[in-house]
């Protein structure tokens, strides 16, 4: 918004500042695997750790960490499940495969499959349905910077400063989201968003009321 949208004219400097100093989340693979069985006695996040001599998309990889979603039956159908995959990877990776980004998409898939075989033998076989989400996913469905899923990473630094929803010389811009608030997720947003209907409040001179569980904001 502010390089692109405002052409750099408002905030420039800080943000660059920021660019310079703050450490940002590595963008992710998120590779999800739909299979023909359920998984029942799994736990629902497990680490495959101590992996030797593995490489996917241009990065040793020593662990996964699987997240199987078999805690709830809305999940998946009945006697299947899904198990999905979250790994830090480069952009810089993805952004020059060009016209070999699908092959290098499937390669990956299959590099993680392969390790889910080993840790569950026959379940290469059993797999119905492969999605593959990439910096460049992100990048096109949400246009995250670098396909960020996460922004700031927290740091002494980071924490230590504050930074504006608002930006210098534009009146009624206002900023919430995970780039004016160090950390990431979704808790990050909400609360960013939180603090911003605060500041709007003030700004008309009217009480910040929260609703509470249960009821509704008039």
């Amino acid at each position: 918004t502010v390089l692109r949208l405002l052409g750099g004219r408002y905030g420039r400097d800080a943000l660059d500042q920021r660019l310079a100093r703050w450490k940002l989340f590595d963008p992710i693979v998120l590779a999800s695997f739909g299979v023909a069985r359920p998984l029942a006695d799994a736990p629902s996040t497990l680490v495959l750790d101590g992996l030797k001599g593995v490489e996917i998309a241009g990065r040793a990889v020593d662990r996964l960490t699987l997240r199987i979603y078999n805690d709830d039956p809305a999940f998946a159908p009945a006697g299947h499940t899904v198990v999905q995959v979250l790994m830090p990877t480069d952009y810089e990776w993805w952004a020059t495969q060009g016209s070999a980004y699908g092959d290098a998409r499937d390669r990956v898939a299959a590099a993680i499959l392969a390790l889910l075989e080993a840790r569950f033998p026959g379940i290469a076989a059993d797999v119905k349905m492969t999605d593959v989400a990439t910096p460049l996913t992100f990048w096109r469905s949400a246009r995250s910077w670098r396909g960020a899923f996460e922004g700031w990473m927290p740091s002494a630094d980071s924490f230590s400063q504050h930074v504006p929803k608002t930006l210098p010389g534009l009146d009624g811009f206002y900023m919430a989201g995970q780039w004016v608030e160090p950390g990431g997720g979704v808790p990050t947003a909400l609360m960013s968003g939180r603090q911003l209907v605060q500041i709007l409040c003030d700004a008309a001179g009217k009480p910040f009321v929260a609703p509470t569980l249960g009821s509704s904001a008039s």
